[in-house]
């Protein structure tokens, strides 16, 4: 029910596509990337339409950002539930370096 409530205000604030505009918006903000992949353009799409969303990327694909992203996005806490204890400690320094509030 939140992502569908997630998605359905981002999508009036913003019409049509502007999801993803908003996306990029805040990737460059926060991350200085000056646009996204396609694939992870195809991930947030399917996540903020509030589709169930299985993405098999690479390592070093952006994976990270298609998840993060739509958490920062909204107002409010987004939670992100990752088995890789490695992974979280990394990821955690790097939202800290950039300014975005992270813990584990």
């Amino acid at each position: 029910m939140r992502v569908e409530t997630f998605h359905r205000s981002i999508a009036s604030e913003n019409g049509p596509g502007g999801d993803i505009v908003h996306a990029t918006e805040v990737l460059r903000r926060i991350f200085g990337h000056p646009s996204l992949r396609s694939h992870q353009v195809e991930v947030l799409e399917c996540f903020l339409r509030g589709e169930d969303t299985l993405a098999v990327i690479p390592t070093g694909g952006g994976k990270s950002l298609c998840y993060a992203l739509p958490a920062m996005m909204g107002e409010g806490v987004g939670i992100v539930i990752s088995p890789l204890i490695a992974l979280i400690r990394d990821q955690v320094i790097k939202f800290r370096k950039v300014g975005v509030p992270a813990a584990a």
